[in-house]
């Protein structure tokens, strides 16, 4: 497992270059996306069912471009990737115990602690 920060793996320069940040909290019956900028700000934030894939595009669309999106791995992720790979600038698959080791004992509100992750490095 790899536990190099953000800024380690990818320096200020190539996060520079996004002005999106999205963390996905995916489940099998619903999903909630979360949206901050570059220095951590919410830009905007939707949680509802796995089967309104036509307003997942539609928000996701409507972000500031360019986007990058974490999404953690779960058994059921393939779907929510061939679908959105092709909206955002940059799509990664988060290992979930990777992220679990990271979290604080505070439980954040769902994606915001990803995308705040990636923004901030």
């Amino acid at each position: 497992m790899d536990k190099r920060s953000g800024n380690e793996i990818f320096g200020k320069e190539y996060r520079a270059r996004f002005v999106t940040f999205v963390g996905v909290d995916l489940h099998k019956s619903s999903v909630t996306l979360a949206a901050v900028d570059r220095d951590g700000g919410i830009v905007s934030r939707l949680t509802c069912s796995t089967k309104c894939v036509d307003k997942l595009a539609n928000w996701i669309d409507a972000l500031p471009k360019p986007v990058w999106l974490a999404v953690e791995a779960v058994g059921f992720v393939e779907w929510f990737i061939d679908r959105f790979r092709n909206e955002v600038e940059r799509l990664d698959i988060a290992d979930a115990a990777q992220l679990k080791s990271l979290r604080s004992k505070r439980r954040p509100v769902p994606g915001f602690a990803n995308s705040r992750r990636y923004a901030a490095g």
